[in-house]
């Protein structure tokens, strides 16, 4: 009995290391990724914002934020889209991680294929990788995003509805990425908490814990890829009857934790309908009238609601679709119950109404 007490101290003590090991080496990596705008950032704002030095800051801002991990990358997807609240300078430099992010390579992406589908997957999937088909080891991903990146492929075998041909888009999880993500939010409580105790700051009306918390919950279902396809095939059902509006087919049979196989639609980025001047004036109001009726109706008729509302979660075709596919920039459809969804509506608005500058 005393040798078994000894061996669970033993195991718990280990749990505790590797645990308290991992945090430590986190918030060091984190701060060596920071530490270099500790100059950068002084040095640009005093020389400029045309300077050499301005720029470099920003560049490697956005870079350190990629590097930074899911967790991060979320965030500032999120604060792009706020430009009520941050300088123009942020969200033109930052746009750029709402619709692209670093990726992994495509040995790790094997690896997880070859754990869904076994050594064979290729008798399922004809890669493409940019406009023409290339060999397995030039295969390329679409795009990527901070929990996820996406390959186009065409069927080699008819599955479900899909006959032979038919084009899918192929979202892989990052590694590690639940890992991570979990680490960065343990950092993330203890810090807001810390923050908030401390004493004639009187911090804690900002509720700061309490939104890291909300934050944790919307993030980390995403994670798993086989809650995005069921909540595809009820976003398919509750605007089967729309013509404005399309969701793509996930396939089902395919799909698995890391992997997410779905019917690929072609369209344009709508970020590319943002910009003033870069599109017609009357195809940019049509086009916030449909995102808007397309919300309110999630809202107020079916209380399910796609929660990841930043512009590179939809994408926008010739006829005026709106067409809400992840495949664009990876990001996975999230669902808020209607009790936690307020704080979403007003970062709706302001996405589409400033297509047709109403902001």
């Amino acid at each position: 009995m005393f040798h078994h007490i000894i061996c669970t101290w033993n195991g718990k003590a280990h749990l505790l290391f590797t645990k308290y090991r991992n945090i430590g080496s986190r918030i060091a990596s984190l701060a060596l990724l920071a530490s270099p705008l500790a100059i950068l950032a002084p040095v640009g704002y005093i020389t400029g914002p045309n300077s050499r030095p301005n720029q470099l800051a920003w560049d490697y801002a956005v870079w350190s934020v990629e590097k930074a991990g899911p967790t991060f990358t979320k965030l500032i997807q999120w604060a792009t889209t706020r430009n009520d609240i941050f300088p123009p300078d942020f969200i033109e430099h930052f746009t750029k991680l709402q619709d692209h992010t670093l990726g992994h390579s495509w040995d790790e992406t094997e690896k997880l294929l070859e754990a869904s589908y076994g050594k064979d997957y290729m008798d399922l999937f004809e890669f493409e990788s940019g406009k023409e088909f290339r060999k397995k080891d030039k295969i390329r991903p679409i795009g990527s995003g901070c929990i996820a990146q996406v390959y186009k492929a065409k069927l080699k075998k008819s599955i479900g509805i899909l006959p032979v041909g038919s084009e899918v888009a192929i979202k892989v999880t990052h590694p590690n990425i639940l890992h991570k993500v979990c680490v960065d939010f343990y950092i993330l409580n203890k810090i807001t908490k810390a923050i908030e105790s401390v004493p004639f700051l009187n911090l804690d009306y900002l509720s700061m814990k309490d939104s890291v918390g909300q934050f944790r919950d919307i993030m980390l279902p995403q994670l798993d890829l086989r809650i995005e396809a069921r909540n595809l095939k009820r976003f398919r059902r509750d605007f089967a009857d729309d013509p404005q509006v399309e969701f793509p087919q996930p396939v089902m049979d395919l799909t698995t934790e890391k992997v997410l196989v779905e019917a690929f639609i072609h369209g344009e980025p709508i970020l590319n309908y943002c910009d003033e001047g870069r599109k017609e004036k009357k195809d940019r109001e049509h086009l916030a009238k449909i995102g808007l009726e397309t919300v309110m109706k999630m809202i107020f008729l079916y209380d399910f609601v796609h929660g990841d509302l930043h512009p590179g979660s939809y994408s926008f075709s010739v006829l005026l679709l709106l067409a809400f596919v992840s495949l664009f920039s990876c990001e996975a459809t999230i669902i808020a119950p209607l009790d936690t969804l307020f704080a979403w509506i007003n970062l709706s608005l302001i996405a589409f109404c400033a297509l047709c500058e109403f902001v």
